[in-house]
């Protein structure tokens, strides 16, 4: 994630139970990271934003969604989409 601008890095863990050979349970937890890495044109312009948007696609089939608040705020109107304060990942 060293790339110039806004990078992202996904991470799933599946975890599964078994009775008598077949799964009984299984759960996918999902992890987004995110890095901001500023670039000469943005740092010599002090107009640049210095928030993003992000949309989590098919956000209605997550059974949970546990959003860092240090990082970024839900937008109350839109669901599955966040403000993401690049100040703080970058």
């Amino acid at each position: 994630m060293t790339e110039p601008g806004l990078n992202a890095s996904v991470v799933e863990t599946v975890s599964a139970w078994f009775s008598a050979g077949q799964v009984t349970r299984a759960v996918v937890i999902g992890e987004l990271a995110l890095a901001h890495n500023d670039n000469s044109s943005i740092n010599d312009n002090p107009t640049a934003p210095n928030t993003e948007t992000i949309r989590l696609e098919n956000f209605p089939v997550l059974e949970k969604v546990a959003p860092n608040p240090t990082f970024i705020t839900p937008i109350p109107s839109r669901s599955g989409e966040y403000t993401l304060n690049l100040a703080h990942i970058s």
